[in-house]
C-alpha cells in the first residue's frame, strides 16, 4: 500500500512539473481526403497524434510528432469487399506561439510517411483474399491550433504526401503518388 501511495504521489508530481512546460500533447482529430489522388475514395474515421517539443526559444517550438491515421473504403458495387489505410506520419515540426500567450500556433512540418493500404475480399467461392500494399514517401504538413483553456486546444492541419507507388499500377502521376488530408480535432497539452 505504502508503495502505491508513494507511486500516485510521484506521477502526480511529475505531471504538474511536466504541465508547466508544455512539452507533450496529443490531438484527436477526424481525417478527410481531399483532392484527386488515391486517398479521394477513402473515408477518414480517426488520426490520433502525439508531439514533444524538444527545443523552445519563445518565438518559435521545435519538436517530433507522429500521427496515426484510419481511412475505409467499402466497395459498394462488392459486398463481401472493404479496403482499409493506416497512414503513419512522423515529423519534425515547428510551431510558432502567437497572440495573447501563444494562444494561437502556426505549425509547419516535414517527415516521412507510411500509408499501409489492405484490401479484404470475402466474395469469392474459395474464401478470403487479402492484399497488402505499403507506400512511403515525404509528408508535408501546415496548421494551426487555438489554445481554449490553459491545456486543452483545436486543431486544423492539412497533410500533403509524395509517395512512392511506383509498384502500383501505372496512370496519372499525380493521382497515383499523391495523397492529402485535411484534419479537424482538439488536443491537450501535458
Amino acid at each position: 500500500m505504502k508503495n502505491l501511495t508513494t507511486t500516485i504521489f510521484l506521477v502526480l508530481i511529475m505531471n504538474s512539473v511536466l504541465a508547466q512546460d508544455h512539452k507533450f500533447s496529443a490531438t484527436l482529430s477526424y481525417p478527410i481526403t481531399v483532392g484527386d489522388n488515391f486517398l479521394e475514395a477513402y473515408t477518414g474515421y480517426v488520426d490520433i497524434g502525439a508531439q514533444y517539443r524538444f527545443l523552445d526559444f519563445n518565438m518559435i517550438q521545435i519538436g517530433v510528432s507522429a500521427n496515426l491515421s484510419l481511412l475505409g473504403l467499402d466497395n459498394p458495387e462488392i459486398v463481401n469487399e472493404n479496403l482499409n489505410g493506416t497512414l503513419i506520419y512522423p515529423r519534425l515540426f515547428a510551431e510558432f506561439p502567437l497572440g495573447n500567450e501563444g494562444a494561437f500556433r502556426p505549425i509547419v512540418g516535414v517527415g516521412y510517411g507510411i500509408n499501409s493500404l489492405e484490401e479484404n475480399d470475402n466474395s469469392m467461392a474459395i474464401g478470403v483474399m487479402q492484399v497488402k500494399n505499403t507506400f512511403e514517401g515525404l509528408i508535408l504538413n501546415i496548421g494551426t491550433s487555438y489554445d481554449i483553456l490553459d491545456s486543452l486546444f483545436v486543431i486544423a492541419q492539412f497533410d500533403w504526401a509524395d509517395i512512392d507507388r511506383s509498384t502500383a499500377a501505372q496512370g496519372d502521376e499525380s493521382f497515383t503518388s499523391r495523397g492529402i488530408l485535411l484534419k479537424f480535432g482538439a488536443g491537450y497539452r501535458f
